[in-house]
């Protein structure tokens, strides 16, 4: 008898764009007050979803809580995990556009500058220490943009989707350290989760055709 599987679904910035592009293939998560485990429907490969975080989302498939994930792939280059996964798909989606996020340094300075003495902030840590050897690196819970603006620290590592935030706050981005798309990620390959790839990803890309009848 075929197993059915445990779908990873984000919270956080991705939760209503992902849901919504469910719906759009059939699939519905039925979310039962404050429980993380929800139901889901419409689907003949899950019969369960849990909505996690997507920070602990790549370790959480290999260790076999879950089977299918959605999530962004700077957390899975930052967790080292690329490997050892499959990536099923690329999905243009993510907040508040179709575009991927970008992993990004910024700062109040002009040029990127590693020594002593400096001192970085960053949601990223693996990632950031392949740009700063010299450098303090201290993990950012959050409000990373924040830290630099107000002068705490000198460069600050977060994702963007426009930049227009980090501008909008004296800031500039210095570099780009990865371009992250939301993707499909699995243990196991199938056809069968191929073929839900394929519903995603078409999904995805109805969103920007229209019917013109004449």
């Amino acid at each position: 008898m075929f197993k059915k599987l445990i779908l990873a679904i984000p919270n956080g910035s991705l939760y209503e764009q992902t849901i919504t592009m469910l719906s759009k293939i059939g699939i519905r998560i039925i979310v039962n007050g404050r429980k993380f485990e929800v139901r889901i429907e419409g689907s003949d490969i899950f019969d369960q979803a849990i909505i996690m975080r997507p920070q602990d989302m790549a370790e959480a498939l290999i260790d076999g809580m879950v089977d299918v994930a959605i999530f962004g792939r700077d957390w899975l280059m930052e967790v080292g995990l690329n490997d050892q996964l499959i990536t099923l798909a690329e999905l243009n989606y993510s907040k508040k556009t179709n575009q991927p996020v970008k992993l990004v340094i910024f700062s109040k300075q002009a040029e990127l500058i590693d020594e002593e003495g400096i001192l970085v902030t960053s949601e990223y840590p693996s990632l950031t220490a392949r740009y700063f050897k010299k450098a303090t690196i201290r993990f950012s819970h959050g409000g990373t943009e924040q830290k630099v603006a107000f002068g705490k620290y000198d460069y600050g590592i977060c994702v963007t989707e426009t930049g227009d935030s980090l501008r909008e706050n004296g800031l500039s981005i210095l570099k780009t350290i990865l371009v992250s798309p939301t993707i499909l990620v699995s243990r196991k390959d199938s056809q069968g989760l191929r073929y839900f790839a394929d519903l995603l990803v078409g999904a995805l890309r109805s969103a920007n055709l229209r019917l013109m009848k004449m």
